[in-house]
């Protein structure tokens, strides 16, 4: 785990790019009897080698056709139109069948220069697909292979990042009186530096010294992004959705656009920033890890050459590529020298959205043993029913829609004295998981029954596979100094918890974690926004924002969770016991669109046929509804919208109904905040003083057995007791905690409406928000009790609406026995 690193960097070996493109002394015989053509090359050698492909592909229209074939010393100007149509229908043809992966590459310098959707989705690149010619002679195209949306592109931000969407809210610059505390630590193996500090200029005023003499100061960005495949039916029931790697490309980028402006600013010089991506595209549903792995470190040799003194590497996985991502991270970091990547200059930064780097279990907190036999007698008589139909047969999540059931035998009662169910056994929860596997693996092969499954292996932390990923990642937090991991989950899911996709056992002060809330699951539907007391004002462009006051019935989910995300962040892994006993709790199948039980699915359908009627009624006065912009340069508005509800609604709408023609973007992935607050992360914090390997944490049990199949279940009442305790002790311990970032209580949610992907400087404010830009810390726990007085307040209006937040509110109910916070105070000082 602690191999050594050569910090030598040489002159790399230039791959297809210099023998490809031009810019060596080898030539091919056309070329030397051409003279204009040697001319050309020699005009070119200073150009990039993306400028230097077209004019390759202009320097022999007449020449002859030849053998085709395709191999390591072919090169495109070699070929004729005849066997470029080829290659290209080859590799599409191979990326439609899914069978092997592919990258894409593409300039991302000007990705927000030119606000509209061509810019965004009409781009040209180079493409490589493993398996094909183009694998091997990488073929550039006009656009991307993937069919991208042609219509209008709306993004709604409708979310709030906890802690914070900026590591600035929270972190602060390392004290010299902390520095020499560390070290002293450090000098007698005692704990020190738990988390990361910020740096005191984002540009080394030496540095800034340098630059200043320099004409033209040039950075060089690269960003890798991997995404697996996954069955249609599989990420319905997992994720839900996800992108493609070239669109997390794209949006990490617009970040990296929009931050440099602010460094540019601390140099007072203008900085020319090239930005270069590398997408891939991973058949992780057919082909194991290992196979995958080698298709890409094949595919990235032919990009070598833009690693030389790159500026800044991005890593960005989702779900089951993070693994993948790391993998290949390692690959390229550990032959840094043959890439010439300098790790003393060169800010390593990895994303991991959702990641399952703690596997995944299946949750049986609305299913009791009489549920679970009737789900099983169904199961056996249905066996060839849809994903959903053995689902509508448990416990409804939505307590507004239905009661838990209570067909109790008066033997066990819960912390309230409540009768219950008899939980399920071990044996019958293994029955259970097999049975929920049918339906997440419902018409799959065997081979990716067998590859899907694996991802599983990685909850149990002892697992091979888990071990090979803990040995990468330990290496690249060990050996670079500049690598920065953060982990984003979404809080509300279906199907994993957020200590599992934040992997919380993983401990390091360069890991960061945040927390993703949709503010669809906290009551603010943007369809009806008259109800959600939504600011109304005129608009003469469809790109604006507003601030929302979270409801009082949700609050309280909110505020705990940014406590205990916050402690994560500042290195207090005392708190993460609590952390993994609440986090079950905000499980529910009715945080999916197609996991909702039946009752659900129809209630909704219900609303939705209702609303749909009346906006059929309101638009069908409205000429030409299916317009989505008016002629004019003027304004981007349809006819007969000029307020904020109206186009709320009326994109609404054309969401549902023309989709060919609209669409809304607004889950994790499209939210600008979690890649601004990655980017931050990975280059306004400071590197540790001293090196530090990854620790892993003692897995803490939520069950009465420490076992991978031992029953979690929160309606065990041992657990809930558990609960109960850990929840007083980590009041008891946190209410001491001295020098937390003074912050206002969580109350508003800021929505931004945008018709491109950026329009940042476009965006018209219902008033002006006014943030302070320097977070204050004092030396002493007040902060920390006027939290906990967030918690007691915020608890006494708490109405959740699933049931396991629901038995989540009576298990607390201790805090609703206080008169007033100060009651709560003294009894956890105590």
């Amino acid at each position: 785990m602690g191999d050594s690193v050569n910090e030598d960097i040489s002159e790399p070996n230039r791959g297809w790019f210099s023998s490809y493109w031009g810019g060596n002394n080898e030539q091919h015989p056309q070329e030397r009897n051409d003279n204009s053509d040697n001319t050309l090359e020699n005009d070119t050698n200073s150009e990039h080698w993306y400028q230097r492909l077209y004019h390759s592909m202009l320097r022999y229209p007449n020449q002859r056709r030849f053998s085709f074939k395709i191999d390591e010393s072919t090169r495109y100007s070699q070929l004729d139109l005849e066997q470029i149509n080829y290659l290209e229908t080859e590799a599409i043809d191979m990326i439609n069948s899914y069978s092997n992966s592919w990258c894409w590459f593409e300039d991302l310098s000007d990705i927000s220069e030119n606000g509209n959707t061509t810019n965004w989705t009409q781009r040209s690149g180079v493409v490589s697909v493993f398996g094909t010619g183009c694998g091997k002679c990488p073929l550039p195209l006009d656009k991307s292979p993937i069919e991208v949306y042609p219509g209008y592109h709306v993004y709604v931000k409708n979310s709030i990042l906890l802690p914070a969407s900026s590591p600035k809210d929270y972190l602060h610059p390392l004290p010299m009186r902390t520095k020499i505390a560390n070290t002293v630590r450090e000098h007698y193996n005692y704990p020190n530096e738990k988390h990361l500090y910020l740096k005191r200029h984002l540009v080394h005023p030496k540095e800034i010294k340098q630059l200043s003499k320099k004409d033209i100061i040039h950075k060089r960005h690269l960003i890798i992004t991997a995404v697996g495949w996954l069955p249609d039916k599989y990420e319905k029931l997992s994720l839900g959705e996800q992108r493609t790697a070239q669109y997390l490309s794209k949006k990490v980028a617009q970040s990296i656009k929009e931050l440099n402006k602010t460094i540019d600013n601390e140099i007072g010089k203008e900085v020319d920033h090239e930005i270069l991506s590398l997408s891939f595209e991973c058949p992780l549903h057919t082909k194991d890890m290992d196979t995958v792995l080698e298709q890409c470190t094949s595919l990235l040799k032919h990009w070598e050459d833009i690693f030389y003194n790159i500026d800044s590497i991005y890593f960005v996985g989702v779900y089951h590529s993070v693994p993948l991502l790391i993998e290949l991270c390692h690959n390229i970091i550990f032959q840094h020298a043959r890439y010439g990547i300098n790790l003393n200059t060169t800010a390593l930064g990895m994303l991991t959205l959702d990641s399952c780097l703690e596997g995944y279990r299946f949750w049986d907190h609305s299913v009791d043993r009489s549920t679970y036999k009737e789900e099983e007698d169904n199961n056996n008589n249905n066996k060839n029913t849809a994903f959903s139909s053995a689902n509508d047969n448990e416990n409804n999540d939505s307590t507004t829609t239905t009661n838990d059931t209570n067909n109790s035998n008066g033997k066990n009662v819960d912390i309230n004295g409540n009768s219950k169910n008899p939980i399920i056994t071990d044996q019958e929860y293994l029955k259970l998981e097999q049975s929920k596997e049918k339906q997440l693996y419902y018409g799959l092969n065997n081979n990716e029954i067998d590859l899907l499954s694996k991802i599983k292996n990685y909850y149990n932390l002892e697992s091979d596979e888990s071990k090979h990923i803990q040995k990468r990642l330990d290496w690249l937090l060990y050996n670079c100094e500049t690598f920065r991991l953060n982990l984003v989950s979404t809080l509300y899911d279906n199907f994993m918890t957020l200590t599992q996709k934040l992997a919380i056992d993983y401990s390091h002060p360069k890991i960061t974690r945040n927390i993703w809330c949709d503010g669809r699951f906290l009551d603010i539907d943007l369809q009806r926004p008259e109800s959600q007391h939504v600011p109304n004002f005129n608009i003469k462009t469809p790109d604006f924002e507003f601030e929302l006051t979270i409801p009082k019935e949700r609050k309280f989910e909110i505020i705990l969770l940014n406590h205990l995300i916050l402690t994560q962040n500042l290195g207090h892994e005392e708190f993460i016991p609590i952390l993994k006993l609440i986090s079950p709790y905000f499980i529910s199948r009715s945080f999916n669109d197609n996991t909702l039980a039946t009752t659900i699915k129809k209630q909704r359908a219900n609303q939705l046929k209702t609303w749909l009627q009346e906006m059929d009624q309101h638009w069908n006065n409205t000429s030409d509804t299916t317009t989505t912009a008016h002629e004019s340069s003027e304004t981007m508005l349809p006819p007969g919208v000029s307020d904020v509800h109206e186009f709320l609604r009326y994109i609404s709408y054309q969401n549902i109904k023309n989709p060919d023609l609209l669409q809304v973007y607004g889950q994790i992935y499209d939210d600008d905040s979690v890649y601004r607050n990655f980017i931050e992360i990975s280059t306004m914090t400071r590197n540790p003083t001293h090196r530090k390997h990854m620790k892993l944490l003692n897995r803490i049990s939520t069950g009465p057995n420490d076992t991978v199949n031992s029953n979690d279940s929160i309606l065990d009442t041992q657990n809930q007791y558990d609960l109960v305790w850990k929840f007083h002790e980590w009041l008891c311990n946190f209410i001491h905690l001295r020098n937390l970032p003074i912050q206002d209580p969580i109350s508003n949610l800021e929505v931004s409406v945008r018709l491109e992907p950026q329009a940042e400087k476009h965006l018209h404010r219902s008033k002006p928000v006014i943030k302070d830009s320097h977070i204050k810390f004092e030396r002493n726990s007040e902060e920390s009790q006027r939290r906990v007085k967030q918690i007691w307040k915020s608890y006494q209006t708490w109405a959740p609406q699933t049931r396991g937040l629901e038995n989540l509110k009576k298990i607390l109910s201790i805090l609703g026995t206080f008169p007033n916070a100060q009651g709560l105070i003294q009894e956890v000082q105590d």
